[in-house]
């Protein structure tokens, strides 16, 4: 490949980096009149990974929508851009004063619910888009939407009854996808598989740090690159430890059960431990699988360095094939043409010891538990048969671990404020966006990033499929195949996590690829992280788990 020069490199992060960093207040086309009527629809979106391109060509044809045009002859709109993460529930908690009726921001879910001034500062969406039918389509906005989804909107009232019917104050704007994502070229260069297990994953690293630069495929002597200060790895956590544990193990710590009953012993769960440390070993200085470059680089220099093949592996979301758009095409000139795709979370190993039957199996083949495991993961991907030997209760534990996806696009949440003067054509426009029209001009406008909703792009749309990178190519095969696919409910989608702030990782302040990316005897391992996690919940006689308990009325 050719050398890029740095001058081309910098000129083309400090681009990238202004487009990322405008944070002024914009506006669509020419309009600079907005309008407070019931068809003048004022909305704001924030300007985050995926652009904004996604919303204008929205509301362009949803305006040339024929029931669109009969029921609002005068509509007409206007939309507000910025980067401020917080302008969302400024103008929420603004109540009466502000004047946006639909904003596709993030961090609302404080204010579902919430009343100022004797009034709702959010509009109840349950019967309004949840139970509504999808313009032209036999189908709810709620039946369309992935399941996790719909889960992780719910209201939790704790002044509701038993049996009561949950409500839902916001929508989501973006399904995301976050996790690893390799080089295939370079692989399929070096002759190397995809890991499917986290031995194999780890296996890689350490025969790309024995080549130590020999093979001319690959010139470096490290695996995985990042930005430390970004701290994406820790998407990577939640995935190894629910697969162990089981989806509903995963559920049961934020539920506070262990043994079937509320208990400080659902910190205490195995694959909390055996996640951190897989992350741990891949991250290690004493291991040498990590650049050390990535604790200097911000996260367009890391990402950068990635796509000119300076780096196996990175961990971010589904948003790098938009944020990354102009960098790939610019790079491809100077000769750095790699293929980037999304990879099936490798399974994580230590899963052996919750099915013994793989175990026993390997024991009768003479081979090891992680090959066996291979095996079994092999079948699953081709909807085979277990292997001989191996249960269907262990394979359906595979299978449901080889599905697993993490996403934060949970937290990308569209609402409405009551005050909305433009209300009904706010909630028309969110059912609009659940139809499989809608589902493709997001697709082409974000460069593959998908929705919430049930929607075969390959099928429904071959032509867009083809179109878009290969990175989200894979991701769309991973959403497509509903039956091996886990997307791990949100923190907030449970009671312990909204009021009595149990999270993932709550004493840990800074991220793991900084703690674990240190070197000697004395570095934080991840035996320190997980005995941390339990002082701190179990301590004085369990009192910060009692209060939280009693703060979500479980």
């Amino acid at each position: 490949m050719k050398k890029i020069s740095k001058k081309f490199l910098h000129c083309l992060l400090a681009l990238s980096m202004l487009i990322l960093s405008a944070g002024a207040l914009t506006a669509c086309g020419d309009r600079v009149h907005i309008e407070d009527t019931d068809q003048f629809l004022e909305t704001y979106v924030w300007q985050g990974g995926y652009g904004t391109d996604w919303l204008d060509a929205m509301l362009v044809d949803f305006s040339n929508q024929d029931w669109v045009k009969e029921k609002y002859p005068d509509f007409d709109y206007y939309v507000h851009k910025n980067a401020d993460y917080a302008f969302t529930a400024s103008r929420v908690s603004a109540g009466s004063a502000n004047t946006i009726d639909l904003l596709f921001g993030v961090d609302v879910q404080r204010f579902y619910g919430s009343v100022k001034d004797g009034k709702p500062l959010l509009t109840d969406l349950t019967e309004l888009v949840y139970n509504a039918t999808v313009p032209g389509e036999d189908i709810t906005v709620g039946d369309k939407m992935l399941d996790t989804f719909k889960e992780a909107n719910v209201y939790y009232d704790l002044n509701a009854s038993e049996g009561d019917e949950p409500k839902y104050f916001a929508t989501s704007w973006g399904a995301g996808m976050d996790g690893l994502m390799y080089n295939a070229t370079i692989l399929e260069e070096l002759g190397m598989d995809v890991p499917v297990t986290t031995d194999e994953l780890i296996a890689l690293c350490q025969d790309i740090k024995d080549l130590n630069g020999s093979d001319p495929a690959y010139g470096e002597s490290y695996s995985i690159i990042a930005s430390t200060s970004t701290g994406y790895w820790s998407y990577m956590f939640p995935q190894w430890w629910a697969q162990y544990e089981g989806v509903e193990g995963y559920s049961n710590y934020y539920n506070g059960i262990s043994e079937g009953r509320l208990s400080s012993n659902a910190v205490k769960q195995t694959g909390r431990l055996e996640s951190l440390k897989v992350i741990d070993t891949l991250l290690s200085g004493n291991n040498g699988y990590y650049d050390e470059g990535s604790n200097e680089y911000e996260y367009m220099e890391a990402q950068t360095n990635f796509i000119m093949g300076k780096g196996l592996f990175i961990v971010c979301g589904d948003w790098f094939s938009r944020e990354m758009r102009d960098l790939i095409a610019d790079l491809k000139t100077e000769g750095y043409d790699y293929k980037i795709n999304f990879m099936r979370t490798p399974i994580i190993s230590s899963i052996v010891d919750r099915t013994p039957s793989i175990k026993t199996a390997a024991a009768a083949a003479g081979i090891t538990d992680d090959e066996m495991l291979v095996r079994v993961i092999e079948a699953v991907d081709k909807k085979a048969p277990a292997p001989d030997g191996v249960t269907q209760a262990d394979y359906d534990i595979i299978k449901e671990a080889r599905g697993v996806v993490y996403t934060t696009g949970m937290n990308d949440t569209s609402v409405i404020p009551e005050t909305a003067s433009a209300k009904q054509v706010a909630v028309d426009f969110l059912r609009y966006m659940a139809t499989d029209r809608a589902q493709s001009i997001y697709i082409e406008n974000t460069d593959g990033s998908a929705l919430p909703y049930s929607y075969d792009l390959k099928v429904k749309d071959p032509e867009l499929y083809n179109a878009i990178q290969p990175l989200q190519q894979s991701r769309a095969d991973i959403f497509a195949d509903e039956d091996l696919l886990t997307i791990l409910p949100a923190e907030l989608s449970f009671r312990l996590s909204t009021f009595g702030g149990l999270k993932a990782l709550t004493t840990v302040t800074s991220t793991l690829e900084a703690i674990f990316n240190t070197t000697g005897s004395s570095r934080t391992t991840a035996e320190d992280i997980y005995q941390q996690e339990i002082e701190w919940w179990t301590a004085d006689n369990n009192r910060r788990w009692n209060q939280a308990v009693q703060d979500a009325r479980l």
